[in-house]
């Protein structure tokens, strides 16, 4: 005989006990729903409100979310995941072996990364951490499991840069600022690059955002980096440079426009920013301070 299951929201679960006379019905739908928390099927629900006792729910189920995924299991996924990648003689890491207190470090990490970053089904969340691990460790004679530790922050970054390129509303755009800089590296220096790497590639993102926000030409944005840093430093604008408010200056600069100007073009189009636009400007903001 099958053994049923109740997937249901919190709001939907006290409508329910109201229709059916209880008193203090949203009271005793929280009393249950903490209760149900260690019976939880992983990754099935998520409660959505703004009250105090909701956020305790919310992060006893973050908590049972992570508890369900044992050292045992991610050391499963994490053999896994480098067979797939080609690597062979894998030591196995016992209860008892020197290195199993670190595998359970890692293991937390890679729940805590799952948690953080909103990917609801923990085994994914885990196996994605331990991708973007092993592709900074490339190969395995640089395969470390200390090394998951000295990339966390970095796994974070790839991350936040692979979720921005998949939800770019203007990904063909912003391919074009990546094409024209190619063609202008090309004609500056006479050199070829790839820039296949999230971290790299979401650069021309920011960069589509700064000139879109004061809709300048594409060609005319880039190439007044290229000018710009070639008479100051005798050099050319790596990706990472092509945003900033340092760019935006050395755009100006090129074009000599006068202050005035300036701040029409920058409130132009504040007004009628998208939803991508305004999600991401903090971040933009954020990387900015950190440029030059």
């Amino acid at each position: 005989m099958r053994d049923p299951v109740m997937h249901i929201k919190l709001t939907d679960f006290t409508n329910i006990l109201a229709n059916h006379g209880f008193d203090n019905p949203k009271k005793l739908a929280m009393r249950i729903f903490q209760q149900a928390v260690p019976f939880n099927i992983k990754d099935r629900y998520l409660v959505k409100t703004n009250t105090k006792a909701v956020t305790k729910v919310n992060k006893e189920v973050k908590a049972s979310r992570t508890a369900s995924m044992t050292v045992q299991q991610f050391n499963r996924l994490l053999d896994a995941e480098r067979r797939t990648i080609g690597h062979r003689h894998i030591t196995p890491i016992r209860p008892n072996s020197p290195t199993y207190l670190l595998l359970k470090e890692v293991a937390l990490m890679a729940c805590d990364f799952s948690n953080s970053v909103g990917i609801e089904n923990i085994d994914e969340g885990c196996k994605i951490y331990i991708k973007l691990g092993l592709e900074k460790m490339k190969y395995s004679n640089a395969y470390g499991l200390n090394k998951f530790k000295y990339y966390d922050n970095s796994i974070y970054s790839t991350y936040e840069s692979y979720e921005m390129i998949h939800n770019d509303p203007e990904s063909a755009r912003t391919k074009e600022v990546h094409d024209i800089y190619a063609t202008l590296l090309a004609e500056y220096a006479g050199i070829q690059r790839d820039f296949k790497k999230p971290e790299e590639y979401v650069c021309f993102l920011y960069c589509r955002l700064e000139l879109d926000r004061i809709q300048a030409d594409i060609e005319d944005w880039l190439r007044a980096q290229f000018e710009e840093l070639g008479k100051a430093f005798d050099s050319i604008p790596n990706p990472n440079q092509l945003f900033s408010d340092n760019a935006l200056k050395r755009y100006y600069q090129y074009f000599k426009t006068p202050k005035a100007e300036q701040e029409e073009f920058i409130n132009i189009s504040t007004s009628s920013a998208s939803d991508f636009t305004k999600r991401y400007e903090e971040k933009l903001r954020a990387k900015n301070a950190a440029k030059e």
